[in-house]
Parts: structure tokens; C-alpha cells; sequence
């Protein structure tokens, strides 16, 4: 007897796609950080396109912002400066493709996944950690290297004024209270910056041990000045950056004023133009104003 067996087949589209991205270094921002995970149909090796029904795509971390088009697909995850990752983490994404037509048999899924790396990045001790900072002359201002949770010994370059100045092998650099320091002497030994005359100055850092790695920052040091108005009456005093030594300036003067002011003869008027530098400037800034001095 001869038994035929006859097997029968169906078209079926249910195996996995799966895609590997590798590391992701995330996007340093002055807010914070930015990881994104895309992933393609040539990702993918196949001709399917991707299914942008609402709700079949998901991913993690909590907090990931996905798009889907027919073409791909783009996961997004930001964080604050005040919770950038301190370890490595996963991003991961899944979802169905829509098979040609004519196809039975359930859809095939797919899946993306990458190793996001802790960043290396920068922190002041200002405004919740930002890079990017408004103070006025004379703020104390500490800018640390971190890489994950910990700090990270680093070389530092601050550009402002007409001058660079380095500092290597530190894991921060703290621009001190002293007003009347220059950009010369900022770096010692102990690793304290004198504070800069108003201006804009630019703050970078490289890990040692990478420097390939970098993180950079923009600190705005915003001073006030008295200038003698065109129709000022009277002799009029600038205190505001006086020392001792001017030409200009009474001998009988010691020491160095920190409050800039005018002064005038008692029962005379003045008039002067209160100029902030460096102008204009994004953020408020006080400043207080007495009778009495």
C-alpha cells in the first residue's frame, strides 16, 4: 500500500524584525539631555511598512515620545538637568508592520532597542544646575564635571574678557567673590577663579581620561556703571571700578569700593546714566539704590 502524505502551507508574516542601534550618546542641551532611538525598514531588512495605527507602538523609558510613519519610527526621551542619568539605560521600542496585501496570517511585529550612555556634562551651582547663567558682578559661581552621578576630575578652558585661561585635572573651578580680580590669576591652586569683570564668558570641559567627551556652558556676568550725564551740573565722582592708584582720583582715597555710586555737593543737583554691561541681556537682574551713601 502506498500512503501519500500531502503537507499544506500558508502564507504567514509572523516572525520578529529586530533591529540593535548600539550605543546612543544623548544630545546635551542647556536644559538638559535628549536621547533618540530611529529605526527604518532598511533597519529592519524588509519592504513592510511600519503600522502608524495609534496605540500599537509602545517603548520605554516611561516618559518616551514616539512618531510613527509608514517609513520609520523615532522615540524620544529628555531629560531635566535636574535628573540627567546618573547609569546607562535601555530604549526600547515595539511594534506590528503591515504585510502586502493579499497576506494572511497575523502581522509581523518588531522590535528597536539601544544602550543610551550616561552623559558627561557640566553643572553650575546656579539656577537648579543650568550652563547657561545671568549673574551680577561679584555672584559666587561653581561649575562641576560629572559624569553619571559623580564628579569627574577634568580640564577646563574659560574664554571671556580677550583672554583664555585653562585649569586641568580639577573636577570643578569656582569663581570666587572678589570683584576686582582679572582673568590672569583666576586659576590657582586651590582651584578658585577670581570673579571676571562684566562680560560674556564661554566654559567648556573635557574628562580626562576622554577627550573626545566635552560639555560647555555660557556664564553672563552683568555689572552697572554710573556715566557722567551731558548736563550734569556738578563734578561727578565714578566710584565704580576706583582703586587707589588712579591718576583721577584723590590720594587721600584708600581701599577699593564694591558699590558703585555718585556723589554730588550738598544742595546741588546731579544727573547720571546708569549703564549695565554688557547690554542687552535676557534675564532680570536687581539692583538696589540708597540715599544714604
Amino acid at each position: 500500500m502506498l500512503i501519500v502524505l500531502t503537507f499544506f502551507t500558508t502564507s504567514s508574516y509572523a516572525a520578529d524584525f529586530n533591529y540593535d542601534a548600539g550605543d546612543i550618546e544623548g544630545d546635551k542641551t542647556s536644559s538638559g539631555i535628549t536621547y533618540t532611538l530611529n529605526v527604518s525598514k532598511g533597519n529592519l531588512n524588509t519592504s513592510y511598512d511600519f503600522d502608524s495605527t495609534n496605540g500599537v507602538t509602545s517603548g520605554g523609558p516611561t516618559g518616551i515620545d514616539i512618531s510613527v510613519s509608514s517609513g520609520g519610527v523615532t522615540g524620544v526621551v529628555t531629560y531635566a538637568l535636574d535628573s540627567i542619568p546618573t547609569s546607562n539605560f535601555t530604549i526600547s521600542m515595539n511594534g506590528k508592520l503591515i504585510p502586502p496585501s493579499g497576506g494572511d496570517g497575523s502581522q509581523p511585529t518588531w522590535s528597536a532597542s539601544g544602550n543610551a550612555k550616561a552623559p558627561f556634562y557640566i553643572k553650575s551651582n546656579q539656577t537648579n544646575g543650568a550652563k547657561e547663567i545671568t549673574v551680577p558682578a561679584g555672584t559666587s559661581v561653581t561649575y562641576t564635571a560629572y559624569e553619571g552621578d559623580s564628579s569627574k576630575n577634568s580640564n577646563w578652558t574659560v574664554i571671556g574678557a580677550g583672554s583664555s585661561q585653562s585649569k586641568s585635572n580639577v573636577a570643578s573651578i569656582t569663581f570666587n567673590r572678589n570683584f576686582w580680580g582679572n582673568i590672569a590669576t583666576w586659576f590657582t591652586s586651590n582651584q578658585s577663579v577670581t570673579a571676571p569683570v562684566p562680560g560674556v564668558y564661554n566654559i567648556s570641559a573635557s574628562p580626562i581620561d576622554d577627550a573626545n567627551k566635552s560639555d560647555s556652558g555660557v556664564m553672563t556676568v552683568v555689572g552697572g556703571e554710573f556715566k557722567e550725564h551731558s548736563s550734569h551740573a556738578y563734578g561727578f565722582d565714578d566710584y565704580t571700578n576706583w582703586s587707589k592708584s588712579a591718576s583721577d582720583y584723590y590720594g587721600a582715597k584708600t581701599g577699593k569700593c564694591t558699590l558703585p555710586y555718585a556723589s554730588v555737593r550738598s544742595g546741588y543737583q546731579g544727573r547720571t546714566q546708569f549703564e549695565l554691561k554688557p547690554t542687552p541681556i535676557s534675564e532680570n537682574i536687581g539692583f538696589e539704590s540708597s540715599t544714604n551713601r
